[in-house]
């Protein structure tokens, strides 16, 4: 009955596992005191469907990379942020969080590494010469209010309004945020032959399933690179 109550207001298979979930745990909470002497939820499954991110192909990438928003600073920095998330994987929150101890070079190669916020696993990518150019470009930048950072700062909704208008501009017709700038980087790393073990460090999960159910999507340029070999075979 529940279910049927929130398909009633369009709410997704998976959100309403979630409310199932949260539900059941109350209802836990009222067997444990006696409240209850029946449990509702006997033989009550949620279904769950696997998620679908969205990222960006590199055609689309390169068209933002492209657009010329010295005209309008405002969207210009958005752009900047958004572009940072494709190049590193990192979180919007991880990304304000950038500061120098984040940088360590290993090898003669320069690395971002810290503790995610949201779950506090460990990341460690790559600082590629694309992420790099942002970050001098903000070097003891006015727009950083907050010492010690490295990148200026955008609440969330600030961002997702400008993503909005970049994506209107350059003729994506996808709903852009800055998680879909992790999804890019992890299914472009995956087109491009990085490991998944490797992807998923970078990303800071702390489970290989996780990068696996999330990220490991199987593209079409990649199915195409992949068997290659294959076509003196068949």
């Amino acid at each position: 009955m529940k279910d049927f109550f929130l398909q009633l207001y369009k709410n997704r298979t998976n959100t309403i596992a979630k409310n199932a979930d949260l539900l059941r745990t109350i209802i836990n909470f009222g067997l444990k005191l006696g409240w209850l002497k029946t449990y509702p939820f006997f033989g009550h499954k949620c279904k769950l469907e696997a998620p679908q991110p969205k990222y960006l192909t590199l055609e689309e990438l390169n068209r933002i990379e492209s657009l010329d928003l010295s005209k309008c600073k405002g969207l210009r920095v958005i752009g900047d942020l958004f572009l940072f998330t494709c190049y590193t994987g990192l979180s919007y929150s991880d990304m304000r969080n950038l500061n120098e101890a984040n940088i360590s070079i290993i090898n003669g190669e320069e690395f971002l590494e810290g503790a995610r916020q949201k779950t506090t696993g460990e990341y460690c990518g790559i600082l590629f010469p694309k992420a790099k150019v942002i970050l001098e470009k903000y070097k003891n930048s006015p727009l950083i209010k907050t010492k010690g950072y490295l990148l200026p700062s955008r609440c969330n909704q600030t961002m997702n309004r400008g993503l909005k208008k970049i994506a209107g501009i350059v003729g994506i017709g996808k709903n852009l945020t800055c998680h879909v700038g992790r999804h890019t980087f992890a299914t472009l790393s995956g087109e491009h032959g990085v490991p998944l073990e490797s992807v998923s460090k970078t990303l800071g999960h702390s489970s290989i399933r996780t990068t696996q159910a999330y990220y490991a999507k199987v593209t079409s340029t990649k199915l195409s690179r992949d068997y290659q070999c294959m076509k003196s075979v068949f």
